[in-house]
């Protein structure tokens, strides 16, 4: 739900600002909200090596997120979506093969709610 809420507020905000600005508003607007659930999971703030940290943010943040933003102005709401609801799938895929990680009834759930959003996606009015 809140990926989802996410990715409205990011389309609409791509409509009228350009990918880079669009993404530091983002990454502003979600500092409060990350650092307040850190301290009641009483998570460490502060990390004690930084490399990690900053390729991490560098990897997700500004290349993933950033191409994200960046095709939500190029391209349809629809087709994006439908490259986000493949993560998942590449995901159990690598999962499976590499760490020979197996499927339980929580992921195979998820793989049907998946399924059940391309099948509507796909579907005319």
């Amino acid at each position: 739900v809140l990926y989802t809420l996410y990715f409205i507020f990011m389309a609409r905000a791509r409509s009228t600002t350009p990918p880079l600005p669009a993404l530091a508003l983002s990454t502003i607007a979600s500092v409060a909200p990350l650092l307040l659930f850190a301290i009641a999971l009483g998570e460490r703030i502060v990390p004690t090596h930084w490399g990690p940290l900053i390729g991490l943010a560098l990897a997700s943040q500004v290349f993933g997120q950033g191409l994200m933003i960046y095709a939500l102005g190029r391209l349809s709401p629809l087709v994006v979506g439908i490259a986000l609801l493949v993560q998942p799938v590449v995901a159990a895929s690598v999962g499976w093969i590499v760490y020979d990680e197996r499927l339980g009834l929580p992921d195979l759930i998820g793989v049907a709610l998946v399924a059940v959003a391309l099948v509507l996606v796909r579907r005319e009015r």
